[in-house]
């Protein structure tokens, strides 16, 4: 077999890697549980779920800004199909939107699964009911709160966060917080999306006209290439080993610890960028090949992301119409489906000042930078030195596709979210063959991390 037959088998090895790897991460990923210190098999209830916290503020801010909460009680109708808090925190809503009788009825007849028994839900149920009681026979918040003694109270505090408060304090401030900060958002990213649509066909046309020309150029030299597929699969590997290993080192670290844990295998799993060099690849061609340079200057090039995160976020609003889509037909098939998280913004709610940095840092540094250089320097260097790469624009759009889809789909958020993050990854792409540096799409990366963080925190603080 001649050496290019054998580098092409190479290539095709590669693939077939990936793919297994990623199918691997996804698998991993379906094995993830609720964030806890909890021993494995050890029966426990879940906590309200972040979504339905955010619902139960907005129906509660648009209450408390004298709009009718009524014409909002079709959305609260999915809790009731949820776990165990997030019935009780249905009841307290039907509690706030009609009569506390009728939320007390509905937690009285509420039947639990002989998990939820096992778990002590008759305990959380029957705390609630009586709370809800409490209230229907005219008391206030601290009549609700002296119904039950202060050991159940607490039980009722870390599972039903929010619905708890609604019952027992005045949540009249956070609710209208979140209700205007859920708004803010919406128009910052109308803002964005229309900015970004004008900067994106703007690009295009210049792009497509020869003003300005892309300048990443693939490596001359199919070995480099096929080289670099290897490195992608060997980081890819030493990313999910170290993760999981992690994962156990620090079982008894609390969540603090995993976090610090959780940057140490990040970085760390940069260190397969040695085989490349290993593989007799000079340090300098390497950096060329991924991207790992200042391009025009890091202060333009980090302007240049700026506008990056911009035109990306019309491309993540298509990938958010099929995401709708696609749930609309799965729910019609296999029933309600869950919705997309990611654990980080999960962890935000009640979060130490220590956490939050670790989340920030986590987040928005170390992730952008880590998968930058793994997905748009190595493997979308890959694609594009072993597929057409003198036909830019094939090799360009499949290089995106490829190495946007497993990017997209090794994320916790779930497959049916794959071409929203997807639609974001290409937007990086773009500017990695235009700029041909990786600091575009780095500081694109971290700036959409920081905003998704931001909104976490400031809704669930």
């Amino acid at each position: 077999m001649s050496p290019i037959s054998m580098l092409r088998l190479r290539t095709v090895f590669i693939a077939l890697v990936v793919l297994a790897i990623s199918g691997g991460a996804v698998l991993l990923q379906s094995q993830r549980g609720p964030e806890g210190d909890a021993e494995a098999g050890e029966p426990e209830l879940e906590a309200v779920g972040t979504q339905a916290e955010l619902l139960g503020k907005m129906i509660d801010g648009f209450g408390e800004l004298s709009m009718p909460r009524s014409q909002l009680s079709s959305q609260i109708e999915p809790l009731e199909k949820g776990p165990l808090s997030e019935r009780l925190a249905h009841a307290v809503l039907v509690g706030e939107i009609f009569t506390f009788d009728d939320g007390a009825t509905k937690a009285h007849e509420l039947e639990l699964s002989d998990d939820e028994k096992a778990a002590g839900g008759e305990a959380l149920r029957d705390a609630v009911a009586a709370m809800l009681d409490a209230r229907a026979a005219g008391g206030d918040g601290a009549a609700a709160a002296a119904a039950v003694d202060a050991e159940r109270l607490a039980v009722v505090d870390a599972k039903l966060g929010y619905f708890s408060r609604m019952l027992k304090e005045e949540t009249a401030v956070e609710a209208v917080r979140a209700l205007v900060v859920l708004l803010s958002v919406v128009g910052w990213y109308i803002v964005v999306f229309l900015g970004g649509s004008v900067g994106l066909v703007v690009l295009i046309v210049f792009l497509a006209s020869g003003r300005t020309r892309a300048t990443l150029a693939p490596a001359s030299d199919l070995r480099v290439g096929v080289v670099l597929g290897e490195t992608f699969v060997l980081w890819f590997a030493l990313f999910l080993g170290l993760t999981v290993a992690m994962q156990f080192v620090g079982g008894g670290l609390g969540t603090e610890g995993r976090l610090g844990l959780s940057l140490f295998a990040m970085f760390a799993s940069l260190a397969a960028l040695a085989y490349p060099i290993m593989r007799g690849i000079p340090a300098a061609e390497l950096r060329r090949a991924i991207g790992l340079h200042a391009g025009t200057g890091l202060l333009r090039e980090a302007g240049w992301g700026a506008l990056c995160y911009f035109t990306a976020v019309p491309l993540l609003a298509v990938g958010l119409a099929m995401f709708a889509l696609l749930s609309w037909i799965s729910t019609q098939v296999f029933g309600e489906q869950a919705e997309p998280s990611h654990p980080a913004v999960e962890m935000l709610a009640g979060s130490s000042a220590l956490r939050i940095v670790l989340l920030y840092t986590l987040a928005s540094v170390a992730a952008p930078i880590v998968e930058e250089i793994a997905f748009r320097g190595v493997f979308y260097g890959h694609l594009r030195a072993v597929f057409a790469p003198h036909r830019r624009l094939l090799s360009a759009f499949v290089a995106a596709a490829f190495s946007s889809f497993v990017f997209a789909v090794i994320h916790p958020q779930g497959v049916l979210f794959v071409p929203a993050l997807g639609g974001l990854a290409i937007g990086f792409c773009l500017y990695r063959e235009w700029r041909s540096s990786l600091v575009a799409p780095m500081v694109a990366h971290g700036i959409n991390n920081a905003v998704t963080m931001t909104i976490g925190l400031l809704l669930l603080s």
